[in-house]
C-alpha cells in the first residue's frame, strides 16, 4: 500500500517537474509559429485550419485533457504553498489518508466480480480488488478536491473551441475567462 502511494507521489512530483522546465512560448498560442517557410509563418490556427474535422476533434480533445492535468497540477500546487507543505504533503493530508475502503465494500465487489476472482486465492482477490476501490475512490475524491480548488481560482482558457461546440460557447477561438 505505501509502495503504491509512493510510486504516484514520484510519478506526480516527475510530471510537475517535467511540465515546470518545458518551453512554453510567451507569445499568444493562437500566433505561435509552429513552422517558418522563408518569411512565412505558420500559426497554431493555420495548423488547425488545415485539419480535417476528426483530426480537429482529436487535436483539441488531447490538448484539452493535457491542459486540464496541468491546470490540476498547479491549482494542487498553488493549495501546498498557501498551506506551507509540499506537493505530496498535500495529496497525503487532504486526499490519500481521508480515503479508505471498508471490508463491506471490499466484500459487495467481489461478489460483483466473481468472473474477475476466478483461479486466485480469495485473499489476493480482495487484496487486489481493496486496490482497485481505494484507487478510484482516491481518483473520485481528488477530482472533487480540485474542483473546490478551482472554484476559488480565476482560471483563464485559452484553448480553440470546436466548431461544433460553438454554439455553446459563442466563437471558434474563444478566449474562456471562468470564475471557477
Amino acid at each position: 500500500m505505501l509502495k503504491i502511494i509512493l510510486r504516484k507521489m514520484i510519478l506526480i512530483m516527475g510530471v510537475v517537474m517535467f511540465i515546470s522546465c518545458a518551453g512554453v512560448p510567451t507569445q499568444d498560442p493562437k500566433n505561435y509559429a509552429v513552422a517558418k517557410v522563408g518569411d512565412a509563418s505558420l500559426s497554431e490556427l493555420d495548423l488547425i485550419s488545415e485539419m480535417s474535422p476528426q483530426e480537429k476533434t482529436q487535436y483539441l480533445a488531447f490538448k484539452k485533457n493535457v491542459a486540464d492535468r496541468m491546470i490540476a497540477k498547479t491549482l494542487l500546487a498553488q493549495e501546498a504553498k498557501r498551506e506551507n507543505l509540499s506537493l505530496e504533503k498535500l495529496i497525503q493530508q487532504e486526499i490519500f489518508s481521508k480515503v479508505t475502503v471498508s471490508n463491506d465494500e471490499v466484500h459487495e465487489a467481489v461478489k460483483k466480480n466473481k468472473k474477475k476472482c476466478k483461479g486466485k486465492k480469495q485473499e489476493a482477490c480482495e487484496k487486489e480488488i481493496s486496490q482497485e476501490l481505494l484507487v478510484n475512490k482516491q481518483n473520485i475524491f481528488a477530482q472533487t478536491y480540485i474542483k473546490q480548488l478551482a472554484a476559488k481560482t480565476q482560471i483563464e482558457n485559452h484553448l480553440p473551441v470546436l466548431k461544433d461546440e460553438s454554439a455553446k460557447n459563442e466563437t471558434v477561438s474563444k478566449t474562456d475567462t471562468a470564475k471557477k
